[in-house]
C-alpha cells in the first residue's frame, strides 16, 4: 500500500461490510417474506421482533452503504485519475447494480410511496420499441400484481450474489498493480506493508461502524423509514409528493424537471453517469472538484422538494451548469490537452 493513506481508504472495508451484512440480511428475509400483494405488506410488519429487526437492520444498512458509497466516488475524485480506467468501469457497473437492487427493494414492501414509485419507474419502459408490451410482461398484466412482485423479488435476491462477483473484480483490478496512492499516482517507491497496522484501523472503524448502526436499529429504528410507506399501498389514491429514496434525489429531480418522458430519462441517466466523468479527465482541479459535489448536494435537496415551478426551473438551470462544465473540460482536454498539462 502506499505510504500515504489517510482514513478516507477505510470507506471500502466499510462497504464490503454493509454488502455481506445485506446479503446475510436477506436471505433470512427470504423465509419470512411473502410476495403476495395481499400479503407482502403484512409479512414484513410482523410481531415477531427477529422479523422486524432484519428488515429494520437491512434498511439502515442500505441506506449506509449509498451513503458510503457517494463519500468513496467523492473521495476518488479528488485523488484519481484515468489510469485506472479498468477500476472505474467495474465501478460503474457496481453502482448501476446497487441502484438496481435499492429500487427493487424499495417497491418490494408496497407501501403507499413504493408503490406509485414502482409505477413511475415502471413506465418508463415505455418510450422503447415495442415499450408497452415489454411492460406488460414485467408487470403480469395492467398493475401491479403477485406477478410483478414475484418478478423484482428474484432480480432483488439475484442482483446482489452478482455484484459480489463484481467486487471481487474490482478488488482485483485495484490491487494488481498496487493500491492506488491518494497523491493520484501509481508508485513502486515509498510503499508500505499493509498488515499489521492498517489491519487494525480497518477493524477500529468496522467495530465504530457497528455501533452506529446498533444504536440505530434499538433506539431509533424508524428514523430511516419513510413515513408514507407505514401506509398500504392504495392504487386509487396518489400521493401528493411522489419522490424515491434520499439517494436518488439527483437523478429523480432531473427526471421530473421536464415534461417529455423521453428528455427526463436522458437527464436521469446521465446525471448517474456523471459522478465517473470526473475520473476520465486527466486535470485535476480540486475546486472543479468541490463544484460538483455542491451541485450534487444541491440537486438532492430540490430533488426532495415539492415539484413547484420555482424548484423545477432551479433544477434545469443547475443541471445545465453541471452538464456543460463537463462538456466544457472535456472539450478543453481534447483540444488543448497539451497545454493544459504544461
Amino acid at each position: 500500500m502506499p505510504i500515504n493513506l489517510n482514513y478516507n481508504f477505510n470507506l471500502g472495508i466499510l462497504l464490503v461490510v454493509s454488502v455481506v451484512v445485506l446479503i446475510i440480511t436477506g436471505l433470512f428475509s427470504i423465509l419470512y417474506i411473502v410476495p403476495s400483494v395481499n400479503d407482502i405488506f403484512i409479512s414484513l410488519f410482523s410481531d415477531f421482533y427477529f422479523i422486524f429487526s432484519l428488515r429494520t437492520a437491512h434498511n439502515i444498512f442500505a441506506n449506509f452503504l449509498f451513503l458510503l458509497l457517494y463519500l468513496h466516488i467523492f473521495k476518488s475524485w479528488f485523488i484519481s485519475g484515468i489510469y485506472q480506467v479498468e477500476v472505474f468501469s467495474s465501478g460503474i457497473i457496481l453502482f448501476v447494480l446497487f441502484c438496481a437492487v435499492a429500487f427493487l427493494g424499495y417497491c418490494l414492501p408496497l407501501g403507499q410511496m413504493s408503490y406509485w414509485a414502482c409505477i413511475v419507474i415502471l413506465n418508463l419502459v415505455t418510450i422503447l420499441p415495442f415499450g408497452n408490451t415489454i411492460l406488460l410482461y414485467i408487470m403480469g398484466g395492467f398493475s401491479i400484481s403477485s406477478r410483478t412482485l414475484m418478478f423484482l423479488f428474484v432480480l432483488h435476491y439475484l442482483l446482489p450474489l452478482v455484484s459480489v462477483i463484481i467486487i471481487a473484480a474490482h478488488f482485483y483490478l485495484l490491487h494488481i498493480n498496487l493500491s492506488s496512492s491518494s497523491l493520484g499516482y501509481f508508485s513502486s517507491f515509498g510503499n508500505t506493508s499493509f498488515f499489521l497496522n492498517y489491519v487494525l484501523v480497518d477493524m477500529y472503524f468496522v467495530a465504530l461502524y457497528f455501533v452506529i448502526i446498533f444504536i440505530l436499529l434499538f433506539w431509533y429504528p424508524y428514523s430511516l423509514f419513510e413515513h408514507v410507506n407505514w401506509i398500504k399501498a392504495m392504487p386509487l389514491v396518489t400521493p401528493i409528493h411522489i419522490f424515491p429514496d434520499w439517494f436518488f434525489y439527483f437523478a429523480y429531480a432531473c427526471l421530473r424537471s421536464v415534461e417529455s418522458k423521453v428528455i427526463g430519462l436522458i437527464l436521469l441517466i446521465f446525471s448517474m453517469f456523471t459522478l465517473f466523468l470526473p475520473f476520465f479527465i486527466p486535470i485535476k482541479s480540486n475546486l472543479l472538484n468541490y463544484w460538483f459535489v455542491v451541485s450534487f448536494l444541491i440537486l438532492s435537496f430540490l430533488g426532495s422538494c415539492v415539484a413547484f415551478s420555482v424548484y423545477l426551473y432551479a433544477v434545469l438551470l443547475l443541471s445545465f451548469l453541471w452538464f456543460s462544465s463537463f462538456t466544457l473540460i472535456v472539450f478543453l482536454v481534447i483540444n488543448y490537452h497539451d497545454t493544459l498539462l504544461l
